[in-house]
């Protein structure tokens, strides 16, 4: 601890003058993109599973709720059959050729 506190007064007492510079910068507020609220979504479905962990929640079933979840929006996206994914008897995918 006492390393982190003398590396940041070092390094602030370097870069003073830096510090004080005012930065402007100009940036064009963007929208999220579909493929941004998709991802936002997801961390928002695993930030839930490990609330529920930190709770010693068992995770089976908020693990395999989050799953389908992920899967059956991931299928709509890309308009494709999620049944495909669940070939019963396939084994793991490591036997596959």
């Amino acid at each position: 601890m006492l390393s982190i506190l003398v590396t940041f007064l070092v390094m602030r007492l370097l870069f003073r003058g830096q510090l004080h510079k005012r930065i402007e910068c100009e940036a064009e507020d963007t929208k999220l993109s579909a493929n941004g609220k998709l991802v936002l979504a997801g961390l928002a479905l695993m930030i839930a599973v490990l609330t529920a962990s930190a709770m010693k929640k068992e995770l089976g079933l908020p693990t395999c709720l989050a799953g389908i979840v992920i899967t059956a929006v991931a299928s709509i996206k890309a308009r494709s059959n999620p049944i495909s994914l669940a070939r019963v008897g396939a084994g793991p995918s490591w036997d596959s050729p």
